[in-house]
């Protein structure tokens, strides 16, 4: 691929026949540069599964059997551009704190569309034939009136959960949801956004991922 700009990808090998490993190469693949990602053995034993922030540029992403000894087999391969930069979260729950200040606003939430302020996003992978129950809030610690969002895939697309204004978190200007439900392989995005002229600043986003 060659990115115009900052940018998160994600790839997995999910439907292939067999044991999978992906790495992404700096460059073009007739001459290729360093190794800026290796995925091996995600979700299930021995397929490939991982999304990594790029800057702007020119790589190869190369799809690979582990070893001499593995069994043949039709290789497929999925791959997403996330339409954004983000942060990944390494742990299914917890919290995140940051600031939105002087960010670009790369998001705009379906459910309030004056939301044009400054954003952050952080993503998460989830598994093939899995269901998760996603909650998300940032009621504590959040210094401006939020706007909290998820999507999936390109972070350009519609939300799946949009949340603004919820009475009893916070001042009952912040965000909050419980238990979203998404299934399947993706890549998968948290937005923490602003509303108005005003909406932007530090916050706190608490999340779980089950």
């Amino acid at each position: 691929p060659v990115l115009p700009a900052d940018e998160v990808v994600y790839f997995d090998t999910f439907a292939s026949g067999f044991d999978s490993v992906v790495r992404i190469f700096d460059g073009a693949c007739t001459a290729l540069g360093a190794v800026k990602r290796c995925g091996d053995d995600a979700c299930s034993p021995t397929r490939s599964q991982g999304a990594i922030q790029l800057a702007a540029g020119q790589y190869c992403l190369v799809v690979d059997q582990f070893s001499n000894a593995a069994t043949n087999g039709a290789a497929s391969l999925t791959f997403k551009r996330g339409g954004r930069t983000g942060l990944a979260l390494t742990n299914l729950a917890g919290s995140r704190s940051g600031s939105t200040t002087g960010k670009p606003s790369q998001s705009i939430a379906g459910c309030e569309p004056n939301s044009a302020q400054g954003d952050d996003a952080y993503f998460f992978l989830t598994c093939p034939n899995t269901t998760y129950a996603v909650s998300a809030n940032t009621c504590s610690g959040t210094s401006f009136d939020s706007v909290l969002y998820m999507r999936r895939g390109d972070a350009t697309t519609a939300d799946t959960k949009c949340s603004d204004d919820v009475s009893g978190c916070g001042n009952g200007l912040q965000a909050k949801w419980t238990s979203a439900s998404i299934s399947g392989a993706n890549l998968n995005w948290l937005i923490v956004d602003g509303f108005g002229a005003t909406g932007n600043g530090s916050y706190t986003l608490t999340y779980n991922i089950q």
